[in-house]
C-alpha cells in the first residue's frame, strides 16, 4: 500500500479552450453515452488527429512551479471495456511556454491498434526538473512536484465500430511469422482464455498484409457492405465463435443479457440466442450441441444452414 497520497493543485479547465479534429471531423464535448461514430473510418485506418487550444498563460503560471518545466501529451486508449484493444500510446508532446498562448499539435494514431471506442487525452505534465532554480518549498507547498504530475486534462471520445465489433485486428506478414503465406486471416483464441475473460483479450483477428486480397479489403465502403469476400470472412469467424461455444461443456446461457458485459461468455451467448430466436425457437444449448454434433446428415445440414444464413445477414434480423 502506498505510504504517501499525493495531493496538488490542477489547473482549471476554463483556462484552456481545445477544438479537436479526427480525420476532418470535427469533436465535441460530449458525455460518453452519447458518444458518436467516426464517419468513414474503415478497419485498420489510420486516425489522424489535430488538437488546437487556446491558454491564458497568466492562469496557468500560478500552478506550475518556477523550478519546474511541463509538457502537453496527446495519448490515445482503444477501451478494452467498449470492444478495443486495450492498446494505449503516445501520439505527441509539445513543451509548454509560459509566453505562448495557442498550440496546435497534431498526430496519427495506427489504425491497426485500436477498435471499438477511441478515447483520446490532451494533458499537461510535468516532465522536468530544474535543478539549478532555487525556491521557497512553503511557497509551493500545494503545487505538484514530482514529474509526470498531471496538472491538467481534456478527453474526446468517438466510436470506431459499433456493437457489432468484438475484435481488435491486426495485420502481420503471415511468411514471415511462420504462418502459411497463402492464407488471408486467421482468429486466434489466447490459450488462457476462460469464459469469464474479456473477449478482446480472448480473441484477435489477424489478417496476412501481404495477401492480394488484403488490400480490397480495406477498400471496402459502407455501401459495399454485402460484399462476398468480406461477408465470406464474417460467416467464418462468427462460425468459429459459435461452435467454440457449443464444443465448451462449461458454457452455459446466462439468465439474462447484459450490453455492458463483454466477456467471453456473453459474447458467445449473444451469438447462441441469434441462432435460437430466429431458426430454432429458443430451443435449449444442449438441443443445439446436438444438432452440431448429429450423425445424422440432414440434422446437422439443418443446423448449418440457419448457422450460414444468420450469419450472412447480420444486421437484416
Amino acid at each position: 500500500m502506498a505510504d504517501r497520497i499525493f495531493t496538488y493543485k490542477q489547473i482549471p479547465g476554463k483556462s484552456i479552450d481545445t477544438y479537436w479534429s479526427l480525420n476532418d471531423y470535427i469533436v465535441q464535448f460530449e458525455k460518453s453515452e452519447h458518444t458518436k461514430k467516426l464517419p468513414g473510418w474503415q478497419k485498420n485506418d489510420d486516425v489522424s488527429v489535430i488538437v488546437d487550444f487556446y491558454i491564458k498563460p497568466e492562469e496557468i503560471d500560478e500552478y506550475i512551479r518556477p523550478d519546474r518545466k511541463a509538457s502537453f501529451y496527446l495519448q490515445y486508449h482503444s477501451k478494452s471495456e467498449k470492444d478495443g484493444t486495450s492498446i494505449h500510446g503516445l501520439i505527441c508532446s509539445e513543451k509548454f511556454q509560459f509566453d505562448k498562448t495557442q498550440y496546435s499539435i497534431k498526430g496519427t494514431i495506427p489504425g491497426e491498434k485500436i477498435a471499438g471506442v477511441l478515447e483520446i487525452t490532451l494533458s499537461l505534465c510535468l516532465d522536468e526538473i530544474l535543478s539549478d532554480v532555487s525556491i521557497d518549498e512553503k511557497d509551493y507547498m500545494l503545487l505538484a512536484s514530482d514529474i509526470g504530475s498531471i496538472l491538467y486534462e481534456d478527453t474526446r471520445n468517438v466510436i470506431l465500430e459499433g456493437e457489432m465489433s468484438y475484435f481488435p485486428v491486426a495485420d502481420i506478414d503471415f511468411e514471415k511469422s511462420g504462418y502459411p503465406s497463402k492464407a488471408l486471416y486467421f482468429l486466434q483464441k489466447s490459450k488462457f482464455t476462460s469464459l469469464d475473460s474479456d473477449f478482446s483479450t480472448a480473441y484477435r483477428l489477424y489478417f496476412n498484409n501481404t495477401h492480394p486480397q488484403f488490400t480490397k479489403i480495406n477498400e471496402i465502403k459502407e455501401t459495399e457492405a454485402q460484399d462476398y469476400l468480406l461477408n465470406m470472412i464474417v460467416y467464418d469467424v462468427y462460425k468459429q465463435l459459435i461452435m467454440n461455444a457449443l464444443d465448451d461443456e462449461t458454457f452455459t446461457l446466462p439468465e439474462e443479457d447484459n450490453p455492458e458485459n463483454h466477456t467471453v461468455r456473453f459474447v458467445y451467448a449473444r451469438l447462441i440466442n441469434q441462432l435460437r430466436k430466429y431458426y430454432f425457437s429458443n430451443a435449449s444449448l444442449e438441443t443445439l450441441r446436438e444438432m452440431a454434433h448429429s450423425d445424422d446428415n440432414t440434422t446437422q445440414n439443418k443446423f448449418l444452414c440457419a448457422l450460414q444464413s444468420l450469419l450472412l445477414t447480420f444486421g437484416e434480423k
